[in-house]
């Protein structure tokens, strides 16, 4: 009796630090600390693919650290040019995570979650404003977005649009 009480308390020990890691996560998205939120969704995901009660979850983890990078900016400034601002967004890291997620679980690969990644990394990539709005309209069409993916996806948006009026 003492055991089985045991590993249900470290079974929701687990589960708890998971939930708060994932909180943790949306939060740093927030406060746009995208590579902190990367960092803990994988680690939530990994958790919850030891577990065939939680691995269902991991598909939504992978596509929000895939958001975060594509909100990722790097930014390039030069002083030659005194207010020339490039930004790119991160697709390279979106890209490069995909392919370990798929490599992590082979069942990914087949998920919505991962097509809409790979649709809007390419639209991102093409600087296709409306092929973007399109996926994620899509998307929404089935599996309604939360909150935190409208919120992460406008910031996208918008960046797409910066570059657009830069160039």
């Amino acid at each position: 009796m003492y055991s089985f009480h045991r590993e249900n308390d470290s079974s929701l020990c687990h589960r708890t630090a998971s939930a708060c890691r994932k909180s943790a996560a949306d939060l740093c998205a927030q406060i746009e600390d995208y590579r902190g939120a990367m960092q803990l969704y994988d680690l939530v995901a990994n958790y919850a693919l030891k577990s065939n009660l939680t691995k269902y979850s991991v598909k939504d983890y992978w596509l929000r650290s895939g958001l975060c990078a594509l909100a990722m900016r790097v930014c390039f400034s030069s002083m030659r040019f005194s207010h020339m601002l490039i930004i790119i967004q991160d697709v390279g890291k979106a890209q490069r995570d995909m392919e370990s997620f798929k490599s992590k679980d082979i069942t990914f690969s087949s998920t919505r979650e991962c097509k809409f990644l790979e649709d809007i990394c390419k639209f991102v990539m093409d600087g296709d404003e409306q092929g973007f709005t399109a996926a994620a309209f899509e998307y929404d069409q089935v599996t309604k977005l939360d909150e935190w993916k409208a919120s992460i996806l406008m910031k996208i948006k918008r960046t797409l649009k910066d570059e657009v009026d830069i160039l």
